[in-house]
């Protein structure tokens, strides 16, 4: 019986290390337990906020999009406004030309009913003619007056047309200066 007790002992010891052994394990496996639920949850708060980055990445990409449609939209309306502008101004170039042809014209008339008055006063005879001749100036020089001032009133139309694209023009490419630069 001597050897039994010692058995028993020794069983006993080794059952006792068994159970420390166990409480060891399960203490470290509780404590990978739990890095393992640390790890779990920041791996969920990093998709989280994977997902809110690409969300505003989208978000981001959208808005480029319209800045550029934006951008584009401004530049079609800056050379649609720069065309609109050198038309009018050669149509104002052209009114200039037309008018100054009209004043010409104007002062031709002008002269020739002078040149009539004269003549009708050197020949007495002659008086009734050149008073028809005077007449009809005066209503071609009246013609030609009334189409200097209509001429006139649309060149001046014309250069300030040209006035309010030039301003929208202005407005327009400050615009294009001030819109962000689309992030490539």
């Amino acid at each position: 019986m001597k050897g039994v007790p010692l058995l028993a002992v020794g069983f006993g010891t080794l059952a006792a290390i068994l159970a420390l052994v166990v409480v060891i394990y399960v203490s470290k496996v509780s404590s990978l337990k739990d890095a393992v639920t640390e790890s779990e949850n920041r791996a969920t708060q990093s998709a989280g906020a994977t997902g809110q980055l690409q969300l505003e990445l989208n978000n981001a990409k959208a808005d480029k999009v319209k800045l550029q449609t934006q951008l584009d939209d401004a530049k079609a309306e800056s050379a649609q406004i720069t065309k609109t502008l050198e038309k009018s101004n050669a149509d104002g170039a052209e009114l200039q030309i037309q008018l100054d042809k009209t004043r010409a014209i104007s002062n031709g008339f002008q002269s020739q009913m002078e040149d009539a008055k004269v003549t009708s006063i050197r020949h007495q005879g002659e008086v009734e003619v050149a008073a028809a001749d005077a007449s009809v100036l005066r209503t071609e020089l009246n013609s030609a007056k009334g189409d200097a001032a209509r001429l006139q009133a649309l060149l001046d139309k014309s250069r300030a047309n040209s006035v309010v694209l030039q301003t929208r023009l202005e407005k327009v490419e400050a615009q294009l200066a001030a819109a962000p630069k689309p992030r490539k």
